[in-house]
This record gives structure tokens, C-alpha cells and sequence, in this order.
């Protein structure tokens, strides 16, 4: 017998058909607006989320592992795509490669994981989207100003990174004995980041 995945589905579109939306007409009729909710979200929210998202599946080996083929599979595709002669590349500008490359995983990508995965799928998920993110934020710079940079710019750009301080902040809590503590208690304020970050 086949799972049914009718509860799922519409619980999914139930949260991410409203945030859309309301983004969508928030960003029509006052466009300012989420640029002051986008600042702090990203400096503060981001690496909330990404400390709860963490303590939820768990920091370990898989999930690592899964950053680093993340990050190989969308550096080889970005070469790939500087190898080919320019009139056939689909799209010209950096801004737009890294778009199409990277996407938007985390605030898309993680509820329909959540939504239609199985939970032991969650820290692939993340995974995934902890390596494309380091992967932005480290070469993302360099590659939108079309010029190389050094090691000190290169640890500047990861520094500022969310996920970067979300992934220390997971590092640090895991090893204390309120890991299960603070799993629990992120846990939502981690989905409601997500959310206003859909929004």
C-alpha cells in the first residue's frame, strides 16, 4: 500500500503558499519594508535557524560529508559553465549563474523536505544547503566581482557568512549537555525563521 501523501502536501502548501504571497504583496506595495526585515534576519535569524536545523539532525559525518559533495557538485557546474563558449551558455551574468546554481534551497527547499521526507532525509537536506551556502558566501564575492582574492578575503567573506556562525554555534552546543535542550527549544523559533525568510 502506498503512503498517502495528501496530509503533507497540503500542509506544505498551507505554509508556503501564505508566506509567498504575503512577500509577494508586501514587496509590491512596500518594497522597503523587507529590506529592513531581511538585515537582521540574515545577521541574526539565519544562523539561529541554522544552530536549531543542526541540533535537529544532528552535526555529524553524513551531514558533512553531504556540505562537501554539495559544494563540489555546484563549483564543477559554475566551471562547466565558464568552459563553454559564450554564446552558449544559458545565462551570461555572474549574478545570474550563482542564481541559477545555488538557488534558493534553505527557505524553499527545507519545508517541502520536512513536508514530504523522511525525517532521516533532514540531514541531507541540510547539508546540502550548509555547503552551497559557505560555497556563496567564501567564492560568491570573487566570482561576482570577476577577480581572485586572497586567503584573508576568502576567511573575511566565510566569516560573515550565517551559516558559518550558525555551524559554530551548532559545534559549541553539541558539546555541552544541553544539546537535547536546545534542539527542542530552536526547533520552532528555527521554523518561524524560515517562514519570515519565505516571506
Amino acid at each position: 500500500m502506498k503512503p498517502c501523501l495528501e496530509g503533507p502536501i497540503i500542509r506544505l502548501f498551507a505554509e508556503l503558499i501564505p508566506s509567498l504571497g504575503l512577500g509577494f504583496w508586501i514587496g509590491r506595495i512596500k518594497p522597503e519594508w523587507t529590506q529592513a526585515l531581511a538585515r537582521p534576519l540574515v545577521r541574526f535569524g539565519v544562523p539561529l535557524s541554522v544552530i536549531g536545523l543542526l541540533l535537529k539532525s544532528g552535526v555529524n559525518g553524513d551531514l558533512l560529508a553531504t556540505a562537501l559533495i554539495a559544494m563540489a557538485a555546484i563549483t564543477s557546474w559554475m566551471l562547466a559553465l565558464q568552459a563553454l563558449p559564450p554564446r552558449l551558455r544559458p545565462v551570461q551574468t555572474p549574478t545570474l549563474q550563482i542564481g541559477c546554481v545555488l538557488g534558493n534551497t534553505a527557505y524553499f527547499g527545507i519545508p517541502v523536505a520536512l513536508a514530504l521526507l523522511p525525517s532521516h532525509a533532514l540531514p541531507m537536506s541540510i547539508g546540502y544547503d550548509l555547503g552551497a551556502t559557505l560555497l556563496a558566501w567564501s567564492l560568491g564575492p570573487f566570482w561576482l566581482q570577476r577577480q581572485a582574492g586572497g586567503l584573508r578575503e576568502l576567511c573575511s567573506h566565510l566569516g560573515a557568512s550565517p551559516a558559518t556562525r550558525g555551524l559554530i554555534g551548532a559545534l559549541i552546543v553539541q558539546t555541552t549537555p544541553w544539546r537535547e535542550a536546545f534542539a527542542s527549544s530552536l526547533w520552532l523559533p528555527s521554523r518561524i525563521i524560515i517562514i519570515l525568510a519565505l516571506v
